[in-house]
């Protein structure tokens, strides 16, 4: 037998509401200016758990941005949900879909990872303009291009246009420090001795110049000597 949830309002330090019906959780979202999160899960079943953990633990995390439902995959119109509007086949769950008030779509996700609807609800935050740290974007980015288990709808901004890198005072390379350590980085600022390097995950860092080896040193200057 298979269950299907869907998660509804936040309020701050509060447990998101529970429905058993779409239209009062529809409601309830409208309200809130929430988004919906469907899931269908497998009961009894291990991995259906380990999907249901991490989605609880995520939303403990997302006050007042989700809201509520619970469905059963034997309800043709909560089926109809999951095939017809998000596309996915409700036989095969877990599963869960994102989308808004209106019902379109914002990002959906299925497979056992636990770690898929992580990424699906980070998305989902990103796109629906929860999430504005654009370290954090870079890394759902990534993660959504390396699990094709995570689908980002039509619905919410581009993530991929929100990721975009910034503009390099100097590309991506590997700056070598004086204490052998490396770094594989593009330098998106220069202030005085320091600067702010980006990594490929978008992790920003900042480093002292007079840290690098000597050769780095002279290619800095010289390169952004020439930038002027």
């Amino acid at each position: 037998m298979l269950a299907c949830l869907a998660f509804c309002s936040m309020q701050a330090l509060a447990a998101p509401k529970s429905f058993t019906k779409i239209k009062p959780a529809i409601a309830a979202a409208k309200e809130g200016n929430q988004l919906l999160l469907f899931v269908m899960l497998k009961n009894l079943s291990e991995e259906s758990e380990a999907v249901e953990k991490i989605l609880d633990e995520d939303l403990d995390l997302s006050e007042k941005e989700f809201v509520i439902v619970r469905c059963k995959n034997s309800q043709s119109a909560h089926r109809a949900i999951f095939s017809g509007k998000f596309k996915l086949d409700p036989e095969k769950a877990p599963m869960a879909a994102v989308s808004n008030a209106e019902g379109g779509l914002i990002a959906s996700a299925s497979g056992i990872k636990a770690s898929t609807y992580r990424t699906m609800i980070q998305l989902a935050r990103a796109k629906g303009g929860l999430e504005t740290d654009i370290t954090k974007i870079r890394k759902t980015i990534a993660k959504m291009f390396e699990d094709d288990k995570v689908v980002e709808g039509e619905v919410g901004d581009k993530i991929a246009d929100m990721g975009k890198e910034p503009d390099f005072l100097i590309r991506k390379r590997t700056w070598t420090f004086k204490d052998g350590k490396t770094l594989k980085a593009g330098l998106v600022s220069a202030n005085g001795p320091t600067g702010v390097f980006v990594g490929s995950d978008g992790e920003e860092v900042v480093r002292n110049f007079n840290d690098l080896s000597p050769e780095d040193i002279a290619f800095l200057q010289k390169t952004l000597k020439s930038e002027k």
